[in-house]
């Protein structure tokens, strides 16, 4: 008899998806791995898998539904298990302000996000996996943990093993400072950014829903 490793089915391994993640774009329409290969497959088929996607009829989400797809899509995005996704929500509802722009900037704080958004890395999966091998430093010290929560003062950099990495250097070459966001300052040259301030959850995760995410967890 072949036993089944749980963590391993439907395509997740420790909460993380690692099936066929074309698939999965054009289920949602959202492009949640921010590869340029899956805009390309959007704009090549822009509709759902399966032999009978270009003429399937969607019927129209439930109020669940909804609230269910946006949570798989912010889940995916930032590549998180569902027990971290729940345990962000728990934090940001003890806040006595907004349980939703705390819920953002749980997200936006991660150490794997921050060297995303500061262009270190195309992707959030390519961030994580550089963390992870101790490319880059928190303050100066080496930290191989990408979920580790950022705060204001707080710097990002390449460690010595980092500078040696040539897909890094490729990356940071073609950062336009332009595109960074306004809660992070970048000093290209030296191969350093730093947490200005906070991210706004009104301004910039409008595309996310997270109000449907927030009320997905609150039942």
């Amino acid at each position: 008899m072949v036993v089944l490793d749980k963590k391993k089915q439907g395509g997740f391994n420790l909460g993380r998806f690692i099936g066929p993640k074309g698939r999965l774009v054009r289920k949602f329409g959202v492009n949640i791995f921010d590869s340029p290969k899956f805009d390309k497959l959007l704009g090549k088929k822009p509709y759902g898998p399966g032999q009978h996607g270009p003429n399937s009829k969607f019927s129209r989400l439930s109020e669940f539904g909804a609230q269910l797809r946006a949570k798989q899509i912010v889940k995916l995005s930032y590549g998180l298990s569902e027990k971290q996704m729940r345990k962000y929500y728990e934090i940001a509802s003890k806040s006595p302000s907004s349980t939703l722009q705390l819920f953002y900037q749980l997200l936006e704080y991660r150490f794997d996000n921050v060297v995303y958004r500061l262009g270190f890395a195309k992707t959030r999966a390519q961030a994580r996996q550089f963390v992870s091998h101790g490319f880059f430093s928190l303050n100066n010290v080496k930290s191989k943990t990408p979920s580790i929560f950022l705060k204001v003062g707080d710097v990002v950099s390449l460690s010595t093993q980092g500078k040696k990495v040539a897909l890094i250097l490729e990356n940071i070459k073609s950062i336009n400072t332009n595109t960074i966001s306004e809660w992070l300052s970048l000093e290209k040259e030296s191969y350093k950014g730093k947490v200005l301030g906070v991210p706004d959850a009104e301004k910039d995760a409008k595309s996310l829903n997270l109000s449907l995410v927030t009320e997905y967890y609150s039942k």
